[in-house]
Formats: C-alpha cells, structure tokens, sequence
C-alpha cells in the first residue's frame, strides 16, 4: 500500500466514531483490502474478541492482475500478512485473521459478473458468517461515520 493510501486509512480511522460499536471486520483475501481493513479498523481490532475475517465472496469481479489475489489457500495468506505491514503499524496480530474460507480457486472469476456485487448478491454469497452479524447491526440511515 502506497503513503498516501496508509494517510488515508489514518484519516479514516481517526473519523470513524463507531470502532466500539463493530463486532467483525471482513475484507476479501485481496492485499489491499487485508492493508485497509487492518489499518482502517486497527482499534476494533486490538480487540481480542472481534475477528477479521476474510471472505473470498466479497472480492472484486474483475480478472485484471490487480484484483486477482497472490495467494490460494488460507495458509498462503498467512505466509503473506506479517510482510504486508511494518513493525508496530498494526495494534493486534495478524495470527487472529480467519482466511479458513480461502480456498482454491477463490479467486476464480468464472460466473461472475458486476451482478453479483448487489446487497442482495453478496449477502448470500457470503453465508451465515457475514449474514447473521449484518442483521444484528443494520446500518441505520442518517448515520454518522
């Protein structure tokens, strides 16, 4: 991840006033969005009792080298994370990242489409996992973050 994408991770954090108020954190198993979530949510995720979990179904649909993914398993995932941050940048260890959904072929982009990427979609592409936390915390228009 760029400085300036790091900044802007930094701005996000510091603005977002619900931190307390998150009991999960998903990110597809892409790096960038691992980096972001990571340092975006990094005080949620100091907390020992909220997971990160990774979830290949929230991936981008594009095929382009960039939105393909470098690893195919949850353990090359892990082989991969310490090196994604500098010492000390993150507030929680990267050992409580969940990438047991990420299997082989995860990042195959057969049958999909933009479709896909509704609410609706993602929703029951993502399972029970994600499923059951979003109804337990609708977002609730007028929101602040």
């Amino acid at each position: 991840m760029t400085a300036k994408g790091k900044e802007q991770c930094a701005r996000l954090q510091s603005a977002f006033c619900h931190h307390d108020e998150i009991d999960v954190v998903f990110a597809s198993p892409l790096r960038r969005t691992i980096q972001t979530a990571a340092l975006s949510f990094g005080p949620v995720l100091s907390r020992q009792e909220v997971p990160f979990v990774l979830l290949p179904a929230l991936q981008e649909v594009s095929n382009i080298a960039c939105d393909v993914g470098v690893a195919d398993t949850g353990a090359q995932v892990h082989e991969f994370l310490a090196a994604l941050f500098a010492h000390g940048e993150l507030d929680f260890d990267v050992a409580k990242v969940d990438a047991s959904a990420v299997t082989d072929g995860w990042n195959s982009k057969v049958g999909r489409s933009p479709d896909m990427m509704s609410v609706g979609m993602l929703t029951k592409r993502c399972g029970s996992k994600a499923t059951g936390r979003m109804r337990r915390r609708p977002f609730r228009s007028g929101q602040q973050t």
